[in-house]
This record gives structure tokens, C-alpha cells and sequence, in this order.
């Protein structure tokens, strides 16, 4: 995140000090501070292969210098910006749909026709075949056909009854590089016939239109809205519901969280677990298992789920990893992961740890002495009582274990990062004498600096910041100041996104979803 990365600054450029280097020690063990953003995930993964690996002839377009876009890639050690290509659709009149293509560089449209203008750099030209499907009146007939628009022509009339038909297009063969606009009359009767019948538009086609409004949301094209509209049919969806859209749903609302400063938000936390217990309740092992290997064979990815909440899928998997390594002790943890490892930002030590309860605590701390692990997996219990297991291990001068206070001190670290801050406040509270001998009283006020990049509420930031006036040093003011230096940042930052458009219509989403109201 960016307030992370500030945060990083703020020590890179402090003096050199004690607080400093513990500060640093407790960042290098994180591999969650990286930011998690539109484009790391693995859509964004697949539409780079799709770019560089096409073989339909598709143009190649370079944004001008300035240009900025959510697909950044390098290329030849240069780097080059492709812009959106757009196929905008609407409604000349009752007879006849309109079609027109334009490409979108640094959040501005530029029609095709003008590129020598707009300094849009283009090559290759060639054409596509568009996949038409019109939903007739009702939503229950379809009528399939081919269209073939050429680059730079013109726009392109479709004939229909457009008070009475809902068209929906897609790239053939499709591709992820290539987005459909509709305009807000199309959008809500497509919006509508999903309502009324959602077998009425192919589950491609659903992708397709909820892919492409996440990345309309994110350049600012389209209000989020638009995108919780489609969200919200889905989240009600009783039938025909695709693992697939899902998972678009979640990779999508975790990008929006972070964007937005909520992803540790409570209410966003706990929208999460209830969309956990939702694909449980719709999805039988059997069917998740079945679908989930058909999105593998769409996206090239072995395990394409993402655990970023450990749920119970990603938990089966890592507890059968955990099963298969004691059953095949000599095994290097490089294959296990290959075989059982999950996309979620962490190590599979750690994640074994976190979904394998004592046997997976033990285990990797045996793996850990041995040398075959690091000690910091250990910070990534979950259950309340391996929670409990673990920071008794922690606290204990005389743990046989944890002999080692540095050692002690890094998985104390990584479990800050683990669970983003959550429940630690209240950890460090509780047992603040024996946190204050294990760590002093200058680490844990860093360990509260740390968790100011955690919160997404000021109720959030104002507990973190009642624990750190217990341990401001009066002496040794450097600490203090930059703790009050970060935590007036932090506050500033959330109170601003507060006032963010796209940030309230988000955050009153959830609340609705979360009080059963959203209809």
C-alpha cells in the first residue's frame, strides 16, 4: 500500500538508531507489506500472457509517454503502456445499436481514428470477430452471431429492436485485453434480464461484463456502482451460480479494499467471512473442485483460488499438504509447496501452521529446528487456542523451544503481520509486563507503529495509539515523535478517504450486506 511504502520511507531516511534497525528487522520478515494491487493478481497475470503470447493478430498499441494503465508491463527493457481497447455500445435509435472502439491512456479516451494526435502508437492492424448474443424481450431467447469490426473504421451500426433486445458482446476467441462499455440504458437491462433469469446470459458472458466494470470502476470510467450492481445479483444468486464469478468477486473487492483504505476495515473483514460461508453453502466439494479446475485450465494456474482469507478450501489443501509431508518426512519444502501451495502472499510453512492446528504447530517447529524452515512460520496460528499455545511459548523466559530472544522477537513480528494487527493490541494489553521484558519498551512502540499501517478506521488507530502513550519515552524522544509523526499521517490519510466518493458508496454496500438489506 502506499501508506506502507510511506511508512518505509519515513525509517529509510530516519538516523541510524536502535529503534531504526529493530523497525527494519520487523519489515524484512513481511511478505505481505508488498502492496497488493489491480495489477499483481492473477487476471492481471493472464492478460500480459494473452498479450505477449497472442497469436489472432491482435494490434500492438503503445501509449503516449505520459500514459499510465493499469497493464504496465516491460518489454525489451523498455517499458510499455498498452491502453485499454474499448467497444463502446449504445443506441443510435429504436432500429439500430451503435458500436464505436476507442482506446483509454492515463484515464482518457482516445477515439482510434485520431491516434496521430493523440500520439497513440499503433501497429499491426487487423481486425476481431465479436461474439454478439441478443437477449430478446423477457430474457429467455437467444440468437448468436459473428461480427468483424476492423481497427480505425468508423462506427458500426448492429440492427435490432433495441426497445425490446439486450445485446451483450465478447471478444472470439476470447481474450482479456479487450473491454465492452455499455452505456447505462444497456447496462441496467443487462443488470435486469440477470435478475429475472441469470441462464439467460452464458457464464462467459458474465465474466466477461463483471471483469470488465471492476477495471471501468478502477480508471474511473464507471462509478463502482456499476460493479456492485452486478456484485450484488451475484451474492443473491440462488442458481446457476459460477465459481468463477466468485472468485472475479473476490479478487476484485480485495483490490477495492486496499485501494480505498479498507482492507483491514472490521466491516470489510467481515464481509469476507460471510462471502466465505456463502461459497461454502453453494458450492459441495465436488462441484468447487470440478469448477475450480476448469478456471486452472482457463488461466494456466494450478491452484488459481486465492487464500488471502485461509478459508476452508485453502485449509483442506494445506492440511493435506501437512498430511503428505509427515507421511514423506525427506521431502523439500520447494516441492511441497509446488504440490500444495496456495496464492495468498505467504510462505506454505507458515500457512500449514496457520490451517494445521497443533499437529501443523509442531511439525513446522520441528521442520524449524531442524533447519528445513524458518522460525517465523510459527508466527501463523490461527485458532484461538495454538493462539494461546503460541504466546505462551512467546513470553516464557524459560521456554525450551523459543531459547533465542531474537528469535522470539521476529515470530512476534511476522504474527503482527499475519493477522494484520487484529486481536494484537489487545495481546500486548493483556500481557504487558511480559511483552515489556521480552521486547522493551522501544520495540513495542515500533510494533505499534507497525500496526498504524494495519487500520482502516480511526476507532482502529485511536486503540493503537492509547497502548503506544503507555510506552513514550521521555528520554529517548526520538521514538515518540515518530510514532506521532505516523499516527497524525495515518489519521490525515483515512480521514481523507473518508471523504472519497467511491470509498462511502463501498463502505455503504457493506453495511447494507451486512444488516441482509442488500437487494
Amino acid at each position: 500500500m502506499l501508506r506502507i511504502y510511506y511508512l518505509l520511507c519515513i525509517f529509510a531516511l530516519s538516523s541510524a538508531s536502535g529503534f531504526q534497525s529493530k523497525i527494519e528487522n520487523i519489515l524484512k520478515h513481511s511478505r505481505t507489506l508488498r502492496e497488493f494491487s489491480a495489477e499483481n493478481h492473477f487476471l492481471h497475470d493472464r492478460i500480459q500472457k494473452s498479450a505477449k503470447n497472442s497469436t489472432f493478430g491482435y494490434p500492438s498499441y503503445t501509449c503516449p509517454d505520459n500514459g499510465r494503465l493499469l497493464n504496465e508491463t516491460v518489454f525489451e527493457q523498455k517499458i510499455v503502456v498498452r491502453p485499454l481497447f474499448l467497444l463502446k455500445l449504445g443506441i443510435e435509435n429504436e432500429t439500430h445499436f451503435i458500436i464505436t472502439q476507442e482506446a483509454v491512456c492515463n484515464n482518457q479516451s482516445l477515439q482510434l481514428e485520431s491516434t496521430q494526435e493523440s500520439n497513440l502508437t499503433i501497429s499491426n492492424s487487423s481486425s476481431i470477430q465479436w461474439l454478439v448474443l441478443t437477449i430478446e424481450n423477457g430474457g429467455l431467447k437467444q440468437s448468436q452471431k459473428l461480427i468483424q469490426v476492423e481497427y480505425n473504421e468508423q462506427p458500426f451500426y448492429l440492427a435490432g429492436n433495441t426497445s425490446e433486445q439486450v445485446i451483450l458482446i465478447r471478444s472470439n476467441p476470447y481474450n482479456g485485453t479487450y473491454f465492452v462499455l455499455y452505456n447505462e440504458n444497456l447496462f441496467n437491462r443487462i443488470v435486469d434480464s440477470l435478475e429475472r433469469n441469470r441462464s439467460a446470459i452464458p457464464e462467459l458472458f458474465r465474466i466477461s461484463v463483471l471483469k470488465d466494470y471492476w477495471y471501468f470502476a478502477e480508471l474511473g470510467i464507471r462509478e463502482h456502482e456499476s460493479f456492485l450492481k452486478f456484485a450484488t445479483n451475484l451474492i443473491n444468486a440462488e442458481k446457476d451460480v459460477s465459481l468463477h464469478e466468485w472468485l472475479l468477486l473476490l479478487v476484485s473487492f480485495t483490490g477495492f479494499g486496499y485501494k480505498n483504505e479498507l482492507a483491514f476495515h472490521p466491516k470489510f473483514l467481515r464481509a469476507n467471512e460471510i462471502f466465505e460461508s456463502k461459497i461454502n453453502n453453494r458450492f459441495t466439494t465436488t462441484m468447487f473442485e470440478s469448477q475450480l479446475a476448469d478456471i486452472s485450465q482457463r488461466t494456466g494456474d494450478a491452484w488459481p483460488w486465492l487464500c488471502f482469507r485461509l478459508d476452508s478450501h485453502c485449509r483442506t489443501r494445506l492440511k493435506n499438504g501437512l498430511q503428505f509431508w509427515k507421511l514423506n518426512p525427506n521431502s523439500s519444502l520447494e516441492s511441497i509447496t509446488e504440490k500444495f501451495g496456495v496464492n495468498s502472499g505467504f510462505s506454505t510453512e507458515c500457512l500449514i501452521v496457520a490451517a494445521g492446528g497443533k499437529e501443523g504447530f509442531d511439525f513446522i517447529l520441528q521442520k524449524a529446528e531442524d533447519g528445513q524452515v524458518s522460525f517465523n512460520a510459527l508466527g501463523c496460528p490461527t485458532e484461538p487456542e495454538m493462539i494461546k499455545l503460541f504466546l505462551s511459548k512467546i513470553i516464557d523466559p524459560n521456554d525450551k523451544n523459543f531459547v533465542s530472544e531474537e528469535v522470539k522477537r521476529s515470530i512476534w513480528s511476522y504474527y503482527t503481520i499475519f493477522n494484520n494487527g487484529i486481536g494484537t493490541v489487545k495481546l500486548v494489553q493483556d500481557n504487558s509486563e511480559a511483552f515489556e521484558e521480552l521486547l522493551g519498551r522501544e520495540p513495542i512502540l515500533a510494533q505499534a507503529t507497525i500496526m498504524l499501517g494495519l487500520s482502516n478506521s480511526k476507532e482502529q488507530l485511536k486503540e493503537i495509539h492509547e497502548i503506544a502513550q503507555m510506552y513514550y519515552d521521555l528520554d529517548d524522544s526520538y521514538p515518540t515523535f515518530i510514532f506521532s509523526r505516523v499516527y497524525e499521517s495515518f489519521y490525515e490519510t483515512i480521514h481523507e478517504a473518508e471523504m472519497r466518493r467511491g470509498r462511502k458508496g463501498i463502505l455503504l454496500w457493506i453495511t447494507r450486506f451486512l444488516n441482509g438489506s442488500l437487494r
